[in-house]
């Protein structure tokens, strides 16, 4: 190596030292210890600004423990400590509920009335039946079904009553909530003596 060469060298290993010193003045970074972002803390200031918001968790009540039952009966009272009295009706201005025959058909054998005319809103049919014979040795029945004339296909209500006693105490009863219209009715009997079919209506509407 001659004289020359070492010049060279010894011009490039003073650059590199010149730089090594330049770049981080230059730059306004430290060369030698590298800077972590990661390892960063940030420090609030206790003597100014808000502090951050925090959700504060309530603690957990304990359910209550339900009282064993020692089988008396427990007494309710009401909240008001009064009770407000239901409305009264005077008994005088009460319609007359009294109920009066408006027709009555007899029979024994099956078959179909004659159509008969029903001019109150409300009816009922009271009706008893004598068997030939009672169980176990025949089931007695009376089978009423109520027709509305106006429309012979709709069928108000079928009526199928079996008869377990010689002559019942009171007689069945039906009540119809319709009327002002006709009507016929088709009574099958199966072991009936005799049969009695009262149509009742209130007094009031007399």
């Amino acid at each position: 190596m001659d004289t020359r060469d070492i010049i060279i060298m010894m011009a490039a290993v003073a650059l590199v030292a010149v730089l090594a010193v330049a770049v981080p003045i230059l730059t306004g970074r430290d060369s030698v210890t590298p800077q972590d972002d990661s390892t960063q803390v940030t420090v609030w200031d206790t003597g100014s600004g808000t502090p951050p918001e925090t959700t504060v968790i309530p603690p957990e009540t304990p359910s209550p423990t339900p009282t064993p039952w020692n089988l008396v009966p427990v007494t309710i009272d009401f909240v008001s400590g009064t009770l407000t009295p239901s409305p009264t009706i005077d008994p005088g201005t009460l319609p007359n509920r009294t109920m009066v025959t408006y027709a009555t058909i007899k029979g024994r054998w099956s078959g179909t009335t004659q159509t008969f005319a029903i001019p109150f809103p409300y009816w009922q049919m009271e009706y008893t039946a004598e068997p030939t014979a009672l169980p176990p040795d025949v089931f007695p029945r009376i089978i009423i079904q109520v027709f509305d004339a106006g429309d012979p296909d709709r069928v108000v209500r079928v009526i199928d009553q079996q008869v377990y006693t010689e002559a019942p105490e009171n007689p069945w009863v039906e009540n119809f909530y319709e009327g002002n219209r006709s009507y016929y009715f088709q009574v099958t009997t199966r072991f009936i003596q005799s049969y009695t079919i009262n149509l009742k209506v209130p007094l009031a509407y007399v």
